[in-house]
Order: C-alpha cells, then structure tokens, then sequence
C-alpha cells in the first residue's frame, strides 16, 4: 500500500476507535481536491477516504470550496454541500482532508454536529475543548 492510500485508511480506522461502527454514522469530509485553491481531484487523498467510509455504510456529506463537481464523477450518490456547516450539520464525525483557509476559521459551525468527533488530517483546525479532535499531518 502507497502513502496515498495508508494515510487516509489511518485517518478511517482512527474514526472508527472513535465512533466503533461507521454504519449509518454521517460523516463530514471537509476538502476533496488534492491541494487548496483548486478543483483537481487528481490524486486527492479524499477519494480513499470516502471509498473507505462507503464500504463501511457510513454517510458521506462532502463539501470542498471548488471540486464538489469533479468529485461528484467519481462519488455521484454522496452528499455535496454548498458549505461546511451545511456538510457538518447533524454529523457523526468530520474529517478534514485538503488544507483551505476557510476551514481555519470554523468555530460555531461545529455547535450543529450531533457527535463532535474530529479528525484533522492537515492540522488546521485549533483544538477545542467542545469537541473531540485528533489531528494528524501528511
């Protein structure tokens, strides 16, 4: 297994030490492009991320600022939010996969979550004593 594919699968297993089983859980992937500021999916480590959480039958809600509709041909049944409150509202867990500027900057947007469980796979999220976080950087 390639480092493209060994990172996200880590991110997956960490949510389910978390969550134990992912079955019917909504989770949040926050960022679908490979790299922040644009719309190629091209190598984007969210595509095994989200492969990983479909096999376990969890609910996918997917935002990224710009590659919502490249990932939407590889991805057509997932959910694709207008924004990642949107995309957290109501979820299980979220995991960050691209690094966009915006992310820096949640706060309230993680009160509408249902289980405020964490995983930041660039580090750009401040812990927070209100939520469950773990960050991890690739």
């Amino acid at each position: 297994m390639d480092v493209n594919e060994e990172q996200p699968k880590r991110m997956v297993k960490m949510l389910e030490r978390k969550l134990r089983s992912l079955e019917g859980k909504k989770v949040a992937v926050l960022g679908l492009a490979f790299k922040n500021d644009t719309d190629d999916i091209r190598e984007s480590r969210a595509i095994p991320v989200i492969r990983s959480l479909i096999e376990k039958k969890a609910t996918v809600a997917a935002y990224d600022p710009l590659a919502n509709e490249n990932m939407r041909s590889i991805f057509p049944t997932i959910q694709y939010h207008k924004s990642a409150e949107e995309a957290l509202r109501n979820a299980d867990a979220c995991l960050v996969v691209t690094e966009w500027d915006e992310f820096k900057k949640l706060d309230n947007e993680f009160k509408g979550m249902k289980n405020k469980v964490v995983i930041d796979g660039r580090k750009v999220i401040s812990p927070r004593e209100d939520i469950d976080y773990e960050g991890l950087c690739w």
